[in-house]
């Protein structure tokens, strides 16, 4: 939560002091929302799965020029995945008796939400109403919350239980099953490049309508276990905005005398 706080106070700060700038004239406020799709790779799993969810956000949106634009935004960003496994048998070590009819399995899903700081450079071109996007840029992702939830252990086959040669052992299912916070198993933070295409509609100096297909691509190890390099990839989003400029972009001029 104290991470939360502080990633609002740093969003929101350059806001007060551009507005009391004669900056203000280039900034405008956007909100933008979707579907967002995410998994990791270089994680070694098991029938690994991706998780979808809605994020979201607020963005402040700064006019260098009629084409390049800079955005710092504050976006509510859910990720996860899953993964799962059934072995074709359960072979005991002490009696080396193989049992097809016995297994071991797991089934786990893996959820955090971060608060994600996007820092992204956006070019415009086209006409007047309608605009390609091209959009790049960096991310900084701080956890709110994470959670683990699934099952792992074992089933022994009544057929398979006499010959395992264990008087402790029972049929049926031995299975410890998770639902709990997930803290200790991912790192707090997580830091990566962003890239982005689409399209944007002004029907007027002050607003502007965004639709904008995204990936994030992750840098940091997502893992606390360091021998684990596990990272996020695949993180699409597809995303509809809108933007409401403060005060519409005016060329200054001197760019007309340069010109």
């Amino acid at each position: 939560m104290k991470r939360g706080f502080l990633l609002f106070f740093i969003f929101w700060l350059p806001l007060f002091l551009v507005a009391q700038s004669t900056f203000r004239n280039r900034l405008g406020i956007g909100i933008e929302i979707g579907p967002s799709f995410s998994g990791v790779r270089d994680g070694g799993l098991s029938n690994p799965g991706d998780r979808t969810s809605v994020n979201g956000g607020v963005f402040l949106q700064y006019d260098i020029s009629n084409t390049l634009k800079v955005s710092l935004g504050l976006n509510y960003d859910p990720r996860g995945f899953s993964t799962s496994y059934r072995s074709p048998y359960l072979m005991l070590s002490d009696t080396g008796y193989v049992g097809y009819n016995s297994f071991y399995a797991y089934d786990m899903t893996y959820k955090i939400d971060y608060l994600t700081l996007p820092l992204n450079l956006t070019y415009l071109s086209g006409g007047t109403k309608w605009r390609l996007l091209v959009e790049g840029g960096f991310y900084l992702s701080v956890a709110l919350s994470s959670r683990v939830k699934g099952y792992s252990g074992t089933y022994i086959d009544p057929i398979d239980l006499p010959y395992y040669g264990d008087s402790t052992l029972t049929s049926g299912y031995d299975m410890t099953n998770y639902d709990t916070t997930a803290s200790d198993f991912f790192n707090p933070t997580d830091v990566g490049f962003h890239f982005a295409f689409g399209v944007i509609y002004q029907p007027t100096a002050q607003w502007a309508f965004i639709f904008k297909p995204g990936f994030n691509f992750g840098l940091s190890a997502i893992v606390a276990n360091p021998d684990i390099d596990m990272k996020w990839d695949r993180i699409l989003k597809i995303n509809l905005g809108v933007i409401y400029k403060i005060h519409p972009f005016v060329k200054p001029k001197n760019e007309y005398i340069l010109q």
